[in-house]
């Protein structure tokens, strides 16, 4: 009887364990097979990222080149899993399954290097965003020149920006100078990976940047969707401080950036 209660707690605690992960990390030993090469990226790069690596002197290399489209096939496959993202720089895919079956079929196909379980089966609820300043009301400041700086001859010097009380951040990198002589991160692409930009949407310090359109995507990898307003605050708070644009109360490092938001 002992040895039948082990059995059952043992089997339960297996089943227990496995429930709890149905991602996993699907390494692949190489990128045979590929109808890309090397010596021509213009099949798998853009026009700007290749323009971009010619400037920097950065070689194309295999980290470059695309999943093999036939390892991706043979996955998709499988019974019971679901291909969810994919990283050709690793090399790698993140897959979902709940089916033990399917992740020893997929340790025997001959390109896979190694599997890894990674995350638990969902994600947890969003902690409620505490009330601050920042969801608040933004007040302004009438006289821009107030926030002048002393030059080293003492005379006052005006800021082409007017940044309210976000000047002491500015200032702390002298980022005011940029911003005098034009640079302003216009024509600028970044890209922000964060837990999230809760309430970007609606937040009347991004309205410039939503309005100008400067926004030019989203991705949350771990819903898999194209949703990031409703998650964590501190992609938010980040993003203020770049490109937050309220003349007379906050602008931001890179006013006049555009961006793209990633969880």
């Amino acid at each position: 009887m002992k040895k039948l209660y082990l059995l059952i707690i043992f089997c339960s605690t297996s089943l227990l364990s496995w429930s709890q992960y149905t991602r996993h990390i699907i390494q692949f030993k190489d990128k045979g097979g590929t109808p890309h090469t090397i010596s021509n990226p213009s099949t798998y790069l853009s026009a700007k990222s290749i323009a971009r690596r010619t400037a920097h002197s950065i070689a194309i290399d295999s980290t470059d080149l695309p999943l093999t489209p036939a390892y991706l096939t043979a996955l998709a496959l499988v019974p019971n899993v679901q291909v969810y993202n994919k990283s050709k720089w690793l090399n790698q895919v993140l897959i979902r399954t709940n089916d033990p079956s399917a992740l020893a079929t997929i340790n025997a196909l001959p390109f896979v290097k190694s599997t890894k379980k990674i995350a638990d089966n969902s994600v947890g609820p969003v902690a409620p965003v505490r009330k601050s300043k920042f969801n608040e009301q933004i007040n302004t400041v009438s006289n821009p020149a107030m926030f002048g700086t002393k030059t080293n001859t003492g005379k006052q010097q005006i800021q082409s920006l007017n940044y309210g009380s976000s000047y002491g951040q500015i200032h702390i990198h002298e980022g005011e100078f940029l911003h005098n002589k034009g640079y302003t991160g216009k024509d600028v692409e970044m890209a922000m990976m964060d837990a999230g930009f809760y309430g970007y949407l609606t937040n009347p310090a991004f309205d410039s940047i939503r309005l100008q359109g400067r926004i030019l995507g989203t991705w949350d990898y771990v819903s898999n969707d194209a949703n990031v307003n409703e998650d964590h605050i501190h992609g938010s708070l980040c993003f203020s401080v770049m490109t937050a644009n309220t003349p007379g109360s906050i602008v931001g490092t890179a006013p006049h950036a555009k961006f793209w938001l990633f969880r």
